[in-house]
């Protein structure tokens, strides 16, 4: 498998593993936990992934990591566990405050609201992807 494609399915595993993380927490929207409205923070526990994330874990591990090794990487996937969260949080005040401060009807915004709000909304974005890849590499970067 190539390198770009093992990094490709990393990402993927660690987005499942923020999924059941999430699942587990109730993933609902509602309770604030600092007022964001995401509810409660995922928990990140032992390695607990989806069943496509099995999949996936399946298809980067075809022969099983030894204890130790699925140790190290539960902890390297329950790191991003927690930083994708605070990214989320991070992308919800944005939006807060953005539309506290401009309304919540998109269509009202003025040309220049609607290209603070793009560019607002991208450059979180583009940090949550920087980082997904970032915690991806470090995850190949331990095999």
């Amino acid at each position: 498998m190539s390198d770009a494609a093992r990094l490709e399915l990393v990402e993927k595993l660690l987005q499942e593993a923020v999924y059941r993380a999430r699942a587990r927490s109730g993933g609902e929207l509602g309770e604030p936990k600092g007022g964001c409205g995401l509810g409660p923070a995922p928990e990140a526990r032992e390695l607990e992934l989806t069943e496509h994330g099995r999949e996936l874990f399946g298809t980067l591990y075809p022969v099983p990591p030894s204890a130790t090794r699925l140790a190290h990487i539960a902890e390297l996937v329950g790191k991003w566990v927690g930083e994708a969260d605070a990214l989320d949080r991070e992308r919800n005040h944005f939006l807060r405050a953005f539309r506290t401060t401009h309304g919540f009807d998109r269509r009202a915004y003025s040309p220049a609201e609607a290209r603070e709000f793009e560019a607002g909304l991208a450059r979180v974005n583009a940090e949550a992807r920087a980082r997904l890849q970032a915690a991806a590499r470090a995850l190949v970067a331990e095999e």
